[in-house]
């Protein structure tokens, strides 16, 4: 029996990283199913209730696979000591372990973004890895660019698009919405800028009804109540705290706009056919728009002011069509099954 061990990055019960690692272990059973798919590591106690797999507790591995999670890369906005941080944080994470336990076997990096990484000892140490690697296929072409740039030399590397995103328009039939609900995705906003995206909403005619909803835990739960029931009464929004993937997917399914600042909330909702306006605040997030080609979905919450969110919201509740090309995106999940195939046999 082949063993596979499926690493990610399920250190904080986030709903984008739970649903890479969930969708991750599924496609490995469509391509293995004889296989028995192990968890490298135990993450968010709450988060591991999410996977039915067991832990790695040394079997002879036949491959390791990462799976997308933001480790191979930083946020280019944030101080230079927080980057240097980061890096410590995501070596012995994502790659220490590995070499702790002597890991000997094929490794595969499945639908990862690649940089910007500017902390040197950290950046030669990724781009090892990675032309080690038995296979590469990155989400986006900026992240196959940087890989290069960087010294990437891996022949097996190929740009296809993000996991959740081949999976979820390939394998799920979502009918688009038209509930004239708009969801706003708070973890993902600082206090200052949620307060400026709601008094925007409240002054917006074309808003009838909210839903605010969290994708983590977090510590300014309160505040995020606070500021939106000081300018909303319960007849006009509704407040809805994370209680894991499943809950959120139902949330998600009642609306048909969404404002978000994270990847991945963006994608599951453009996947279910929702019109989405993101308030990007990391690179990755901008690239994969780029990707898709939806770059005016996409705001730069560098630039980003009260008249931008504003406007925002109106091309949001006009636009149309959030139709995605299937056709493209079922040939990149044909091609994704042939490469991982070929990679794990």
């Amino acid at each position: 029996m082949k063993n596979i061990i499926v690493h990610g990055s399920y250190f904080a019960n986030n709903f984008g990283d739970t649903i890479l690692v969930q969708e991750t272990i599924k496609l490995i059973k469509e391509i293995s199913p004889e296989a028995q798919i192990l968890r490298a590591r135990k993450g968010h106690e709450q988060e591991a209730l999410e996977f039915n797999n067991k832990i790695w507790s040394g079997e002879v591995p036949s491959a390791l696979i990462y799976t997308g999670g933001g480790y191979l890369g930083e946020n280019a906005n944030s101080m230079y000591l927080k980057r240097v941080f980061w890096a410590f944080r995501n070596y012995f994470r994502h790659f220490y372990w590995a070499k702790e336990k002597n890991i000997n076997c094929k490794v595969v990096f499945l639908c990862v973004g690649y940089g910007p990484i500017s902390v040197g000892w950290f950046k030669r140490l990724v781009i090892r890895r990675l032309n080690k690697a038995e296979l590469i296929v990155f989400r986006d072409n900026e992240s196959y660019r940087l890989y290069r740039l960087d010294g990437g030399s891996n022949k097996n590397a190929y740009v296809l698009n993000d996991l959740i995103l081949l999976r979820y328009c390939v394998n799920r039939s979502v009918p688009q919405k038209q509930s004239g609900v708009l969801g706003v995705h708070l973890n993902s906003f600082a206090v200052e800028r949620l307060k400026l995206i709601v008094s925007a909403l409240k002054q917006n005619d074309a808003v009838d009804r909210v839903v605010f909803f969290c994708d983590a835990n977090t510590k300014h739960i309160k505040k995020y109540k606070a500021i939106c029931e000081s300018l909303f009464s319960p007849d006009e929004a509704t407040f809805e705290a994370y209680a894991g993937p499943d809950n959120l997917f139902k949330t998600l399914q009642k609306l048909e706009y969404v404002i978000t600042a994270k990847l991945h909330i963006g994608i599951v909702s453009i996947s279910f056919g929702l019109k989405v306006l993101s308030i990007a605040h990391h690179s990755k997030t901008t690239r994969l728009y780029k990707q898709i080609g939806r770059e005016d979905w996409c705001i730069d919450r560098k630039q980003v002011n009260f008249s931008d969110i504003n406007n925002g919201i109106d091309k949001l509740m006009s636009s149309k069509d959030a139709s995605m090309n299937v056709s493209e995106l079922q040939e990149n999940y044909r091609k994704l099954h042939q490469h991982l195939g070929k990679a794990l046999n």
